[in-house]
């Protein structure tokens, strides 16, 4: 069977998108990680391990072998309290994640392997141990293995670059927004949060053009707009919300597996992630803690 590390090594690279990366996390060469792969992809392959869809790197095999390992090796983490690996939507990282909470480790991979979209099916087999995400990305209340816990709320902008003719106009209507704009998403947006913000587009602005996905590496060109709240300004101060009245909420959700949802450590971090968001408040008109 697949040793601590090896399964460390695999599953590393599954989360943090490179074996680059999972051998920057071990402090480790890559040639060690790369060794330690083609010896565990051997015995995968005795296994009968496949990929794993959607995640690009996971194995997992139609015994559950795997998964039983990782369970092994998750309940390490907890007892331990070091090492707990946590996930994070690109704003929280940044604003709420700095420093780490003691104990736990994030992804600090670069945006295009920072797979947001794959968190939960990461989380689902005991690859990572808690994810912040947005509220169109949060698992339905009747998963059967994830719980979500609410953190907070604040609107949800229509955002457009500084120099957008829009930018600094009052009082505007749909169609001045429609006509004057398209909506673009970055390339690492989860496919949900798109369709969310899709369907508000129809909603509030009625039939336009059709949206478009940008290189995650290229900014959007020309007159579009895109979906954020007052972090994302923090984050992107080059961009400001239109002077337009949404009544949708963005949403900041921590989701864990079920098995470990009470344990102290998922609280001591829930109670730490609400007291830095407590501190954001002052900057941050809107922001309401979720009891």
């Amino acid at each position: 069977m697949l040793s601590f590390e090896q399964l460390s090594a695999l599953d590393l690279r599954a989360w943090l998108g490179s074996q680059h990366e999972a051998a920057a996390h071990l402090e480790l060469s890559q040639s060690q990680i790369s060794r330690n792969g083609q010896q565990s992809l051997i015995l995968l392959n005795g296994l009968g391990c496949a990929l794993h869809s959607p995640v690009k790197h996971l194995h997992c095999d139609e015994l559950g072998l795997l998964t039983k390992l990782r369970q092994v090796h998750q309940w390490m983490r907890f007892r331990d309290g070091r090492g707990l690996r946590l996930q994070s939507s690109c704003w929280l990282r940044h604003l709420v994640l700095e420093p780490m909470p003691d104990g736990w480790v994030g992804n600090q991979a670069s945006l295009d392997r920072h797979n947001d979209c794959e968190a939960l099916a990461l989380l689902e087999n005991h690859v990572i141990d808690a994810a912040l995400v947005t509220g169109p990305e949060r698992p339905a209340s009747d998963h059967p293995c994830l719980d979500s816990v609410v953190l907070s709320r604040q609107p949800l902008y229509l955002l457009v670059d500084g120099q957008h003719p829009l930018a600094n106009e009052r009082g505007l209507a749909a169609s001045e927004i429609s006509a004057g704009s398209e909506l673009a998403h970055s390339s690492f947006v989860h496919r949900r949060c798109r369709q969310v913000m899709e369907g508000l587009d129809q909603r509030l602005l009625g039939p336009g053009q059709r949206s478009r996905l940008c290189a995650l590496r290229s900014e959007p060109r020309g007159p579009v707009r895109r979906y954020g709240s007052a972090m994302t300004c923090l984050i992107r101060p080059d961009l400001r919300p239109l002077d337009f009245s949404i009544s949708h909420p963005a949403l900041d959700v921590l989701v864990v597996h079920r098995d470990w949802s009470e344990h102290g450590a998922i609280r001591s971090l829930v109670q730490l992630l609400r007291q830095r968001l407590q501190g954001m408040q002052r900057c941050i008109a809107g922001l309401e803690l979720a009891c």
